[in-house]
């Protein structure tokens, strides 16, 4: 039980002004906590789309190997057509051994083709089942980040009204005693910054104070610091 007014509406004081800097520090969250979502919805688009240019690229190494396996049965075509018109025995030798190689290069090329349609057919259902996955990503992250909204929105408020009574507590405070609570404020690393004595010994830092301060502390309307931490501290009447 606190006796001293300046102690009680100091306490009130810190108390407000705690929880309005936990609200601000959750408000500062927010952006991002929502850039995060942001990128989650990137990387998941980013994995489809990179199914996607696999599955353009098999489709596009398809079309190359059967323009080239065009183009590989035309040159076999001229080779026989000029090979009818040869009458040299090495010359008709060379284009059989032209046209022997260009078969072979048919068949590689009409293997690899038939490898390549068959690796595009099993690729597809995996983009279709990436593409299914993705969607319900996005809807999920787009779920999260209307929440956060949300949040965002209450939050606000929250710290409107907590701004309204952190005034209210403040007009109950003579501005020196308000000047020495925001020194502590900027010196100690978290609160409390105003703590009772238990047994001599700072709450906020557990150690023993001096007797000096400990006479302080029983001195109504005064504020006496911690030796050890600074915090202003009281004693439970």
């Amino acid at each position: 039980m606190v006796s001293d007014p300046l102690i009680e509406n100091l306490l009130v004081y810190q108390e407000r002004d705690v929880r309005l800097d936990d609200l601000r520090r959750n408000l500062e969250d927010v952006p991002s906590r929502l850039a995060a979502a942001e990128k989650e919805i990137s990387a998941s688009k980013a994995v489809y789309i990179g199914r996607i240019e696999q599955q353009k690229a098999l489709e596009m190494k398809r079309r190359d190997l059967e323009r080239r396996t065009l183009e590989a049965e035309d040159l076999r075509v001229k080779l026989r057509t000029q090979q009818l018109q040869v009458k040299k025995n090495d010359e008709y030798s060379a284009l059989e051994r032209q046209i022997e190689a260009s078969t072979a290069l048919i068949d590689n090329l009409e293997t690899e083709t038939i490898e390549t349609m068959l690796s595009s057919d099993e690729f597809r259902p995996v983009v279709e089942k990436q593409r299914v996955a993705t969607e319900a990503d996005v809807v999920a992250i787009k779920a999260r980040i209307d929440s956060v909204g949300r949040v965002r929105e209450a939050l606000e408020r929250e710290i409107k009204e907590a701004l309204a009574l952190l005034d209210e507590a403040r007009a109950k405070i003579p501005p020196d005693k308000l000047a020495t609570y925001a020194y502590v404020k900027s010196r100690v690393k978290h609160p409390p910054y105003l703590s009772p004595l238990v047994d001599m010994r700072c709450s906020g830092c557990h150690l023993k104070v001096s007797g000096e301060v400990l006479t302080a502390s029983r001195i109504h309307g005064a504020l006496a610091r911690c030796d050890g931490c600074g915090r202003m501290v009281y004693l439970e009447r």
